[in-house]
Order: C-alpha cells, then sequence, then structure tokens
C-alpha cells in the first residue's frame, strides 16, 4: 500500500463520539493553528514580586504621562498596581465582593416549605443557574486609574505617583462652574460598574442603588454629575428586565450588558450627550467579565450559545458548543471571564467545568480562519495586550502572568500536557485490517513531539492502548508496528520535555506508511 495521507481539517470539531468525530480533532490542550501548521501556544512567566491575596478577577495595562507602564489587577477586595514590583493601593474601607455562586440563603424558594431560620439552597430545577457575582470594574481617566467594586459602590481612582504612596480615594465632587445654577451640589453617585468613555465621560451603571440607571458626569470634569442647563451630566433608565452590569466599547458607541438583555449607548451631541436603546433581549453574557470586545466585533459567552455583536446581536455559530456548556457549572458560570489575545487572531474565554468552582478550561475563537480550539488551563482574570505589550492573565493564588511569552509554564517544560487528539479514524473497512509500519509526519523540531496511538478492530471494542511512538530516526520515519481497523493519534510534545528547547515543534500533513494486515 502507498503512503496514504490522514488528513484533517484544521478546529476542534468534536461529535458525539470519537468513532462519530472521525477524521476530527477530538480533544486537544495547549495548542493552535498558525497558517497551516499545528503549534503549541505561547508559554507564560510570572510577573515578579507581584500577587494578591486572592484570585485576580480584573486586569488592565496601561502608560502615564510620562510613559511608564503600569498594570492594575484587583480581586473583589483588593487593588494592585505593577511597575516592576506590585503595590497595593486598596483604600481604607473597602467592601469586598462575593464571585459569582449558586444562589442560597434567605427569602427564596416556596413558602412554608423548610425550617424557619435556616438558609435554603433551591432545587436545580427551580432555579439552575447561579448568581453572576461581583465585579471590579477598571478604567483609565487619561493617566488616572478608574476603579469601582459593585459591592462598595464607590467609585475611585489613583493617580500615578513614581514612589507609589498613595492608594485609591473617592473622586472629589466637582466645584460648581460660576455658570451652573446658583446653590448646585454636585455628588458623585455610587455605583455597580463604571466606565470611562471616548467623548471623556465617566459612566455609572446601576447608579445610587438603581439597577437600571445610567449615569454620567459632565464632559472632563469627572467630578459633576448634577445636571444643569450649562453642563452635559445626566442619567437615563434602562428599559429592561434586569439589572445592568458591564459595559464595553463598539465602534459605533457603547454596549450595556443586563443579565437578560443588551443596550446600544450612542453619542448624541449636546444638550442631552447620549441616547440609549434596546437592541436585544435574551442574549445577554454568561457573566460580567464574560465580554470581549474588539476595533470589528464584540463576542461574549452567553447561557446556552456564544453571541457576536457587529451592528446587531446574532449567535455565534461554535463548533464546541455542546462540550462547553453542556459540561459548564452552572453554579459559578458567573466566575467566567474573556479576552482577546492580541497576539493571534483569538477570542478566549476560560470557564468552569462541573468538576471546578474557578475557570479552569479554555474555549477560543480564531475569527480570521473560523476554527475553535479549547483545552485546559485555569485562569480566573484576563486581558488584552494593552500597554503591557503581552496578554496578561491571572489565577486563583493571586499571581499575574504574561502569556505568549517563551515556550514553559512559568519555568516548567509542558511535554505531553500540550497535545492534540484525532477522533477514530477508519483505515480498513473490510475483512482484513492494515497493518501500520510507521508514519511520516511533516513536522519541524520533530525531536520536541511524539505520537500516541491507540486502536480497535470492531466499533464497540475498547480502544487499544500502541503505546508512545517518538521520533529515533534521522530520516523523518516514526517507525511503529500494529494491526487496526481503526485508530486514534494523539499529537503531544516529548514528555520530559526536551532539556534546553527554545523552539516549539510544528505540524503540517501526517502520511502513514501500511501494508494489508490480516483477518478477523
Amino acid at each position: 500500500m502507498p503512503r496514504a495521507p490522514i488528513t484533517i481539517p484544521a478546529g476542534l470539531k468534536p461529535r458525539a463520539t470519537p468513532q462519530a468525530t472521525g477524521r476530527q480533532w477530538w480533544d486537544m490542550s495547549l495548542v493552535r493553528w498558525n497558517g497551516a501548521e499545528l503549534v503549541p501556544i505561547g508559554g507564560w512567566l510570572k510577573l515578579p514580586n507581584m500577587q494578591l491575596s486572592s484570585a485576580v478577577r480584573s486586569l488592565l495595562s496601561w502608560r502615564d504621562n510620562g510613559a511608564e507602564r503600569w498594570v492594575a489587577a484587583a480581586s473583589l477586595g483588593q487593588i494592585m498596581v505593577y511597575d516592576t514590583a506590585g503595590h497595593d493601593i486598596t483604600p481604607p474601607g473597602f467592601v469586598a465582593g462575593a464571585p459569582g455562586d449558586r444562589i442560597d440563603g434567605y427569602g427564596i424558594g416556596a413558602f412554608g416549605v423548610g425550617q424557619y431560620g435556616t438558609k435554603r439552597i433551591p432545587d436545580p430545577t427551580f432555579d439552575p443557574r447561579g448568581a453572576p457575582g461581583d465585579v471590579t470594574s477598571l478604567s483609565n481617566w487619561g493617566q488616572n486609574l478608574v476603579v469601582c467594586g459593585s459591592a462598595d459602590n464607590r467609585i475611585l481612582w489613583w493617580v500615578p505617583d513614581a514612589n507609589v504612596s498613595t492608594g485609591l480615594v473617592p473622586i472629589p465632587p466637582a466645584t460648581p462652574l460660576p455658570t451652573e445654577t446658583a446653590g448646585i451640589v454636585h455628588v458623585v453617585p455610587r455605583a455597580r460598574y463604571v466606565f470611562v468613555t471616548d467623548e471623556r465621560f465617566i459612566v455609572a451603571l446601576g447608579a445610587d442603588g438603581d439597577p437600571r440607571r445610567v449615569s454620567w458626569s459632565d464632559q472632563e470634569r469627572p467630578g459633576a454629575w448634577t445636571p444643569d442647563v450649562v453642563n452635559l451630566a445626566g442619567s437615563l433608565q434602562l428599559n429592561s428586565t434586569g439589572a445592568a452590569w458591564a459595559a464595553r466599547r463598539v465602534p459605533t458607541g457603547y454596549l450595556i450588558f443586563c443579565d437578560d438583555d443588551v443596550h446600544a449607548m450612542q453619542w448624541v451631541g449636546p444638550p442631552y450627550a447620549y441616547g440609549i436603546v434596546r437592541i436585544g433581549t435574551g442574549c445577554s453574557s454568561v457573566s460580567p467579565n464574560a465580554i470581549v470586545a474588539s476595533s470589528q466585533r464584540t463576542v461574549w459567552m452567553g447561557q446556552e450559545t456564544f453571541w457576536i455583536h457587529e451592528g446587531v446581536p446574532r449567535v455565534l455559530v461554535c463548533d464546541i458548543q455542546d462540550r462547553v456548556f453542556s459540561n459548564l457549572n452552572r453554579d459559578t458560570q458567573g466566575r467566567t471571564v474573556g479576552a482577546q489575545n492580541g497576539m493571534f487572531p483569538e477570542i478566549w474565554f476560560f470557564y468552569p467545568d462541573k468538576t471546578s468552582v474557578e475557570p479552569n478550561r479554555y474555549a477560543a475563537w480564531n475569527y480570521q480562519v473560523n476554527i475553535w480550539i479549547g483545552g485546559m488551563m485555569e485562569r480566573t482574570g484576563v486581558t488584552e495586550p494593552g500597554a503591557y505589550g503581552l496578554p496578561l492573565m491571572g489565577d486563583v493564588s493571586g499571581f499575574v502572568y504574561a502569556h505568549e511569552n517563551g515556550w514553559t509554564a512559568d519555568g516548567t517544560m509542558r511535554g505531553s500536557t500540550v497535545y492534540a487528539e484525532t477522533g477514530d479514524m477508519q483505515i480498513s473497512e473490510g475483512d482484513l485490517a492494515v497493518c501500520v509500519r510507521g508514519f511520516i509526519p511533516d513536522a519541524r523540531n520533530q525531536e520536541q513531539m511524539q505520537l500516541h496511538v491507540f486502536g480497535q478492530w470492531e466499533p464497540l471494542d475498547q480502544m487499544e492502548d500502541f503505546g508512545v511512538f517518538p521520533y529515533t530516526r534521522t530520516d523523518g520515519i516514526i517507525d511503529a508496528l500494529f494491526e487496526a481497523r481503526a485508530i486514534r493519534v494523539r499529537v503531544e510534545g516529548v514528555d520530559p520535555a526536551m532539556p534546553g528547547a527554545v523552539q516549539p515543534w510544528a505540524l503540517g500533513r501526517i502520511r502513514m506508511d501500511s501494508v494489508p494486515g490480516s483477518g478477523r
């Protein structure tokens, strides 16, 4: 028999079973497609001298007026900034929030059911989703960092300080202008979430305890919030069935997300400043941080599917939709986070599966070639490269990592944790099996990778592990010897990884050297 190519299209496309998946990729982790090649994703390194006391939930990088690069990292109870080391700028009395979790407590469930004075844990069929939890929003007003914790409610800011000798403070109320109405008093509202617009307004969602109220300051006056005929401060009520919890910038303005619907906020100019219309219902995000905006599109992870906004919200077709949402931990889905990679045309989401409370898996969409990848990685907070230049991600231990940075997991070789596995590929349909004598991969740095092969004779047979086949020859051929009617091939890094490896492996296509085998 000739050397037959094993043609497998790019992208993770699992079906109900490995057998139904066939000549597609059934499983993978820590790999992507770069052009026509399957390659490991980049590694990551920890930011030195930087650790929060609990899980990182929000991240932002920016430059101050002196071009100094800063990173802000926030948990739900602590905010730190980083230049070459971490500095705690949490203000006194900051009220810590709670992460997304199962809804329980007092006053829920059916009346008259349960013992008086005890917390109720509802039947999942009655309330299948966990609470979204709190969020710490980070934005920047010029060089100043603007922060709002949804449990603390104060709108805070921090002015970059070379000695980092000051912490976050509440934005002070503005002094009235001589042209404003006599006796006017500006009061900075309390809020659940804040962001800064390109027109230089600070916008507060859930202002003054009203979950549907959107308020904004006067233009260029972050402390002026009382409307007047000579300023542009104002507010609007959302026509929503839920509460506002997040916002993202889009080319036409801003998207405001509630827990059920989505609204578009646009600049309309004086005297109203902004207008807001509802553009979709039943299409909101699974959590406040599971929304990713880029220059051309906004993508978010919804309750049962992914959504995209390119003018109007619509469902984003996803090859791994069933795998993601059937395995999602509904109790803690409010901890899901997302960001664009920035180094590659990819949008990443990290979510908790049913075995984990914190996000431990990822799903990523390559919007340039429209393929999906996925795998295992524990990350609780993420952001695009921004001023730092590399994607930043945080974990449950409070560490922040710069990703796409080398090829190791913070100095540890990743070995066979980097892999891609096919479905069950039929290589013989008749009475005879196929005797496989070897594989000829089109690969670079092939000494860093190996093939782990499984096989079976009949569809319901137990998959037999034929073992690992590394490169041992210098002519590019991987020796093998086994018989089967169907095989499953796992491409993986060498374990233990080759010491001193500075370049990753890359795989194009695979050819298989085989001859007719015996019958069964």
